[in-house]
């Protein structure tokens, strides 16, 4: 996984959205531990940064919504009942190894990256 900073106070990130982020990629340990300090919320301040080693932080420099495909595209109309659950199954096991083999995350991850919001109340 990446931990994003966004910076630009400006931009509003929308759940269920796909986005597209460029930046600069960090593993330097001096930037993610918190000082050290008798603080009651040194818990909170270690959530919110964990380390290194489990966590990799892209700064973004660049960030915008990544364009989503079309039904009518000539690749949706390849797609059958037969192959559409072998690339499911080929999607879920590529996920899954992505989270460490959590398969629970996988699926919600697939089922976000295929669902769409047709109206928003604001």
């Amino acid at each position: 996984g990446v931990l994003v900073k966004v910076y630009d106070g400006d931009l509003e990130l929308r759940l269920n959205e796909v986005y597209e982020f460029v930046g600069v990629l960090t593993r330097d340990a001096a930037l993610v531990h918190p000082q050290k300090s008798d603080d009651e919320f040194i818990e909170e301040a270690i959530a919110a940064n964990p380390p290194d080693s489990q966590v990799t932080r892209l700064h973004c420099i660049l960030m915008e919504k990544a364009p989503m495909p079309h039904a009518a595209s000539p690749q949706a109309s390849q797609v059958n009942s037969q192959n559409a659950g072998i690339a499911r199954a080929k999607l879920v096991e590529c996920l899954t190894e992505a989270f460490g083999g959590d398969s629970l995350a996988a699926e919600y991850l697939l089922l976000t990256l295929v669902s769409s919001i047709k109206v928003r109340c604001e």
